[in-house]
């Protein structure tokens, strides 16, 4: 029981708990953009759209990584909100430009 719990402040599961939030909010651009590619060129091939599921997975907690060690852990400032805002909407322009 005692490891079970040694688990739980593994340094890599902390790094992850602190970068869940902006996990979160470019996961949703990030599945966009992956799922219009996949659908547009192979929407009938379930290995195809199962590789982009994973690959949607592994690029949303990469990017949210990257996100939240040059963005989200630094103090706020006006250049920070730009860069959210910018990073939220380029993702979402190529959702739409891509369906």
């Amino acid at each position: 029981e005692g490891r079970s719990l040694a688990f739980l402040g593994a340094p890599w599961l902390r790094d992850f708990s602190n970068a869940s939030y902006a996990i979160f909010l470019i996961h949703f651009g990030v599945s966009l953009v992956i799922s219009a590619l996949v659908f547009n060129f192979w929407s009938e091939s379930i290995p195809i759209n199962l590789m982009g599921l994973l690959i949607s997975f592994a690029a949303s907690v990469w990017l949210g990584r990257l996100i939240h060690v040059h963005i989200e852990s630094k103090p706020p400032s006006l250049k920070r909100v730009v860069q959210w805002v910018a990073i939220f909407s380029a993702s979402s322009a190529v959702a739409m430009l891509l369906s």
